[in-house]
């Protein structure tokens, strides 16, 4: 489920708060269909019968900026590079807006400790909070009754987007077992990409979201790709007691229980896969709930708060 989903119910229990989801209406072709969504936003925006504005996507902010009256409070948490910047045209339009409105935003909202360090060590004057994703505790919980069938595991879309070529390549060179739980349009290309590495990996497909903890409980631990370094999955692997192997700058308070990805090359995986699969049972057990007890800080009610008391702090 995205931010926006999950924080919904917070941010009405705590406002008078209107959630506007803008779907493209075009359906031509990616830019046109972007294009449809900035006039729906646009027309709203003219009623100005608010007093702040929350985008959770960074192309909306030259938008946003054009119109006075109310604040501007912006999400970054999705503008993860190395997707963005697949599309050349779409990279170009996210650079240029970061040089010439980043700053008219009155807040900045970052989920990724790595990229909350770099915009506040910068020279600009941005307004930045970072506020962590949080995970449904009550849901996302160790299953000790689960049987662990795999070595490792991943949870996220199966598309070329996600760079998860290391990852199958150190899942080869370890030969472990994986399952990968999720859905994409790259599926066949990957499943040809692991039969030729040799990665014994089980493409599970769609899980029904209230499974996915037991599912995620058959497995050791869990992989992050190069792309989502503070991403909401990591979370969940933790909650349910899973160690993991991570890229990027890691939050301060997750960095005991989560191995370091430094160059998100398939040998690090392999090394991280192999560390965890070597472990007693006894050790095992006692890294897992040391995993739970790291992220119960993160629970979606206490991020949500903190969520809300930024946004209260600038309205």
């Amino acid at each position: 489920m995205s931010r926006p989903l999950r924080l919904k119910p917070f941010l009405s229990q705590r406002f008078e708060y209107e959630f506007y989801h803008i779907h493209p209406s075009l359906h031509l072709n990616y830019y046109m269909d972007y294009g449809t969504t900035f006039v729906k936003l646009g027309l709203r925006l003219a009623r100005r019968d608010f007093d702040a504005v929350l985008v959770w996507n960074l192309y909306y902010l030259p938008l946003i900026s054009a119109i006075e009256g109310f604040r501007k409070i912006v999400d970054i948490t999705d503008v993860e590079r190395t997707i963005t910047h697949s599309r050349w045209l779409k990279g170009v339009l996210v650079d240029a807006v970061e040089r010439k409105w980043f700053g008219e935003a009155d807040l900045s909202i970052c989920a990724d400790y790595g990229v909350y360090r770099k915009l506040t060590n910068s020279d600009t004057n941005l307004k930045v909070e970072y506020v962590p994703n949080g995970v449904d505790l009550q849901l996302f919980k160790p299953h000790p009754d689960v049987e662990i069938r795999y070595d490792a595991c991943y949870l996220g879309k199966i598309e070329r987007q996600y760079a998860l070529e290391s990852m199958v390549d150190g899942l080869a060179e370890s030969d472990a077992n994986c399952l990968f739980i999720g859905r994409g349009e790259d599926m066949e290309y990957y499943r040809s990409y692991a039969s030729k590495a040799g990665a014994k990996v089980d493409f599970r497909g769609f899980v029904e979201y209230p499974r996915v903890p037991r599912t995620l409980c058959s497995c050791r631990m869990g992989l992050v790709p190069n792309v989502e370094s503070a991403s909401l999955k990591l979370l969940e692997y933790l909650a349910c007691g899973l160690p993991v192997a991570s890229p990027g700058t890691l939050d301060p308070a997750l960095a005991e229980v989560v191995t370091p990805i430094k160059a998100a090359e398939g040998r690090e995986y392999a090394e991280a896969v192999k560390r965890v699969r070597s472990m007693t049972p006894e050790d095992h057990s006692s890294l897992s709930k040391r995993c739970r007890e790291a992220v119960l800080p993160f629970s979606l009610q206490a991020t949500s708060s903190r969520y809300c008391d930024a946004i209260e702090a600038v309205i």
